[in-house]
């Protein structure tokens, strides 16, 4: 399982198509930029500086490469995404749509699942 926030390296969902065994890539998208909460950065100019809205969803990437594709809209949907993710072969991408500001916290809350597998 690979978890990416959105939009960091589009051009690796081509090299996702060569999976043979179930692959998943979890995108967490909060329209751009709220890695940088994660960082040191300074707060009251983090909105002017470091905030890039893009306004994309990952159905199109994913289709454009012939990737399975996942938007659940709550975690025992992610759950079941997963469930299915893991039984077929290949790669899915699973798109969790968030809030600008839960971004961080959801990476942080996925990696923390992530780390008891």
């Amino acid at each position: 399982m690979a978890i990416s926030p959105a939009l960091y390296d589009l051009n690796s969902l081509a090299l996702l198509r060569q999976a043979s065994a179930p692959l998943v890539l979890i995108v967490v998208n909060n329209n751009g930029g709220q890695i940088f909460s994660m960082l040191p950065t300074p707060q009251d100019e983090r909105r002017q500086f470091y905030l890039m809205p893009q306004d994309v969803d990952f159905s199109h990437a994913a289709a454009m490469f012939g990737l399975a594709y996942h938007r659940p809209d709550d975690w025992p949907s992610l759950d079941e995404a997963l469930a299915g993710a893991w039984r077929r072969a290949g790669a899915t991408v699973i798109e969790l749509a968030v809030n600008e500001t839960d971004g961080a916290q959801t990476l942080q809350q996925l990696l923390a699942q992530v780390s008891r597998l």
